[in-house]
């Protein structure tokens, strides 16, 4: 199974404000749905809370919680290896944050699709460091507000 992160950030790495999102970017959302559609995507608890009013239709949502009570809207997983459990069925998982997901997951991701929103926000959540020298950028897209990388592990150097 392959897996995926995927983040949208400012130039400072800023994700998240408040258990939010800092911007409302519609065609970055867009893009984060088309990506994300069908694939189950593993997430910690306050980037479940963050979407837990909208949710994610189409996608099965897996929680990385010691403390979340079990529900009909989403599946938790107490370990990573758990999460990856579930989403074993999948040819691709997508990780949707937030910081420590993300940091425990940089060692294991095979792709990383991440959008780099040009406008500087105030926030309290980053994307955490990364050697990006382990990284081969392999696509990008360009938009009025924002750029898309995707990047491959560069096995040679990792």
């Amino acid at each position: 199974m392959k897996i995926t992160i995927i983040s949208a950030m400012t130039p400072e790495k800023i994700i998240g404000k408040n258990n939010d999102l800092p911007w409302k970017i519609p065609k970055e959302w867009a893009h984060f749905k088309k990506m994300t559609m069908n694939k189950p995507v593993i997430m910690g608890k306050n980037s479940y809370i963050a979407i837990e009013n909208t949710g994610l239709p189409g996608r099965d949502i897996i929680v990385l919680s010691k403390t979340l009570m079990p529900s009909k809207k989403y599946k938790i997983a107490r370990t990573i290896d758990e999460a990856l459990e579930l989403a074993s069925y999948a040819p691709e998982v997508m990780i949707c944050g937030g910081t420590e997901v993300y940091k425990q997951f940089l060692t294991l991701a095979d792709e990383m699709i991440l959008s780099f929103i040009f406008k500087k926000y105030e926030g309290d959540t980053y994307f955490p460091e990364y050697n990006e020298d382990n990284w081969q950028l392999y696509q990008e897209d360009q938009e009025a507000e924002f750029v898309i990388k995707y990047l491959k592990r560069d096995l040679a150097s990792s």
